[in-house]
């Protein structure tokens, strides 16, 4: 799903804009509204946002800012303004920063509806095109993010689906294929590791990608998840069933590619079949809890929690005074940005922002236990860069402020 924020100072307006059209249909989820663009900036530096619906006429900043910040920042963020003037000067500002359309009121529901399709379409595009380290093919790369997200339940319709999948370059006939879950298991990982040091994990999986032969005849093989030495394939059979003989045809070629090409053993096995991708829209619910991930798949599926999460408090725990975007922690984790956001919050039940400003807030916490400390100081040794944005987050998590926490535990000391 393209995040998307939508921002309007009327309220009555806010709520018409989160129910006008279906937002997952053309492939948005809404992840905030805001009635005060108060804190955008704030909000912008820790928030993964694809596209920004805002009013332009707000108090500071306003839309147009709006725009002019992300062109100069975040140049990556679509932003559609609305505007109840017909203003030409309106216009040619919103054309000068980048806007995708600037939209009069009242709204026209259809060209609303296209107009917010097609800046879909051009997220899913751009997205794909940023992620081709992750495979040669870039539709790949999207098919990884459409399985996790019928995985984890945030695809709830075949009308979704199919968007997805034809978005993606794939036939919608791909709906009702069936499909085997195969595990591979690099076997001579860590020594293939070692012996050729100019590969990290990322490009030896980009190799890997590169090297199973996605497109058959009979099949489509789609890498969908790697974490450390573990991978799963999607084997999609092109035909109305998809016979154990030619599971096994397609597992012997994928092992010969790989094995002859960069002298490695691999085991591959078949772990489980279904019906169909739309099945898993019917036929699975989201998880709460990692047991229930492991339940969708049989027992020799590793699902390698324990590789990730450390990864990932290793790198916060040397970095935390730093920048940190999510950019760098799926390069860290040799994932990709959206299956890393998807598999990382529903293995800790939280997204890894909040896991961030957790494990900061403690540190925080920390120095403020010193009386010479000033708290007005405290933000930025620990990675905070906004003391405003700083003590809005502290009194979100303590409940109090930084000031007041540090008299009351100093007074205890």
């Amino acid at each position: 799903m393209n995040k998307l924020i939508i921002i309007d100072d009327e309220s009555y307006i806010l709520k018409q804009l989160e129910s006008l059209i279906d937002w997952q249909e053309i492939g948005f989820e809404i992840t905030d509204t805001m009635e005060s663009s108060e804190y955008i900036f704030d909000y912008l530096k820790t928030h993964d946002v694809d596209a920004i619906l805002s009013d332009i006429s707000m108090p500071h900043p306003d839309g147009l800012e709006i725009a002019r910040h992300c062109q100069d920042h975040y140049p990556h963020i679509k932003i559609v303004l609305l505007s109840g003037y017909r203003d030409f000067t309106y216009a040619q500002d919103a054309i000068r920063y980048g806007v995708f359309q600037y939209v009069t009121k009242p709204i026209s529901y259809d060209s609303f509806y296209e107009c917010m399709k097609s800046l879909s379409g051009q997220i899913t595009a751009a997205r794909r095109s940023e992620n081709h380290y992750f495979i040669g093919d870039t539709r790949l790369t999207s098919f990884q993010e459409i399985f996790f997200d019928l995985l984890f339940g945030r695809i709830t319709s075949e009308k979704q689906l199919e968007h997805s999948i034809t978005t993606s370059g794939f036939d919608k006939d791909l709906i009702h294929a069936p499909f085997y879950i195969l595990t591979m298991q690099i076997k001579t990982f860590e020594m293939f590791l070692k012996k050729n040091r100019k590969y990290d994990i990322h490009k030896l999986y980009t190799m890997l990608c590169n090297l199973i032969p996605y497109e058959t005849n009979d099949t489509w093989n789609l890498l969908v998840r790697y974490a450390h030495n573990t991978s799963e394939i999607l084997l999609i059979s092109k035909h109305e069933e998809l016979p154990d003989v030619l599971v096994q045809e397609q597992i012997h070629s994928i092992r010969n590619s790989l094995e002859n090409t960069l002298d490695i053993q691999v085991e591959i096995s078949p772990a489980k079949s279904y019906p169909s991708l739309a099945h898993l829209i019917s036929a699975q619910t989201p998880p709460t809890d990692v047991s229930s991930v492991k339940n969708l798949y049989p027992e020799n599926l590793s699902v390698s929690t324990d590789e990730v999460v450390k990864k990932v408090t290793e790198y916060i725990g040397e970095h935390y005074r730093d920048e940190i975007t999510l950019d760098d922690i799926a390069r860290h984790t040799a994932m990709s940005k959206g299956y890393f956001c998807s598999y990382y919050k529903n293995i800790t039940r939280e997204s890894f922002v909040t896991t961030l400003n957790n494990y900061r807030i403690e540190k925080a916490k920390e120095l403020l236990r010193d009386p010479d400390t000033k708290p007005s100081n405290v933000g930025s040794l620990v990675g905070f860069h906004n003391n405003q944005h700083f003590y809005r987050v502290f009194k979100a998590i303590t409940d109090d402020t930084p000031s007041n926490y540090q008299t009351k535990v100093t007074a205890h000391e």
